[in-house]
């Protein structure tokens, strides 16, 4: 079977008939609007940038081992199977997943000049179409080589902010895949970018970070504290520091801490300086 339906940092296993896979893995993968983690590469400058982006971060997506290779007329992507990687032919799709990303975000028909994957059925229709005048080969590794002038099109929903704004999701799972991190040092840092949503919740905080909701409990238990304390915590500091700057006026502030309006703030600030006596 092939498994690979991606979300950020994380592998959905979705069982597909490896004879038909192209065809139904793309319909699965595109008609669903295929894992948030690769197709927000869309708001790359250009298949370049996306490129890169993906070799640098890679490792969030599977445990191919990635190559970005650039000469003056060519950029090449290569994927290598791995010490323990178990399902390499289906991250064969991830290559050709970038490519559609590519294509969409571009507008334009991006054809790959060579193309070697390490899984491709024969006489598979759905391939074909996608790689129209592309001869597949079949190898050892996964590859696709562009011309240079090809990558570096502009991508027409280019956003660098958005880009900006993945980068410390995406630092903080590598982090946990590499097995260096700091979790509760994460969570502060996770909570604080999102405590303007006013929706700060342990659930949604411990997907974030990529753990289970009981196992971030028993971390902060553990160090003697809990999430409610940390998020106000958290809510202070950013308080203090805003009104330390004194840029915002205190409804700007209660909006930019997650607070519907200027009078939790009051009570907040009244709390906080009673504890501190």
């Amino acid at each position: 079977t092939v498994a690979q339906c991606i979300s950020f940092g994380s592998c959905v296993a979705r069982k597909i008939d490896a004879e038909r896979a192209p065809g139904r893995l793309f319909k699965l993968i595109w008609d669903m609007g295929a894992g948030d983690g690769l197709v927000l590469f869309r708001f790359s400058r250009n298949m370049l940038d996306m490129l890169q982006l993906y070799t640098t971060y890679a490792r969030i997506f599977s445990l191919a081992e990635v190559e970005l290779k650039l000469s003056e007329t060519t950029v090449e992507i290569i994927q290598r199977r791995a010490n323990g990687d178990e399902d390499f032919a289906s991250i064969s799709f991830v290559n050709l997943l970038l490519l559609q990303i590519a294509r969409t975000a571009g507008q334009v028909k991006i054809n790959p000049s060579d193309v070697t994957l390490a899984f491709a059925p024969q006489n598979d229709p759905d391939l074909a179409d996608f790689l129209p005048d592309v001869e597949v080969k079949l190898g050892s590794v996964n590859a696709m080589i562009f011309p240079l002038a090809v990558a570096k099109v502009p991508f027409l929903i280019a956003d660098r902010r958005m880009i900006n704004g993945l980068l410390p999701q995406f630092e903080r799972r590598l982090a946990m895949i590499n097995g260096h991190r700091d979790l509760i040092e994460e969570l502060r840092s996770a909570i604080r970018e999102d405590l303007s949503s006013g929706d700060v919740r342990i659930g949604k905080m411990a997907n974030l970070l990529g753990v289970g909701t009981r196992t971030l409990q028993r971390r902060l238990n553990a160090v003697g504290t809990n999430f409610s304390q940390v998020v106000d915590e958290e809510r202070r500091d950013l308080v203090q520091t805003l009104l330390a700057e004194g840029r915002l006026a205190r409804a700007e502030i209660a909006f930019r801490v997650g607070y519907g309006d200027i009078n939790p703030l009051y009570r907040a600030l009244s709390r906080w300086r009673a504890s501190s006596l």
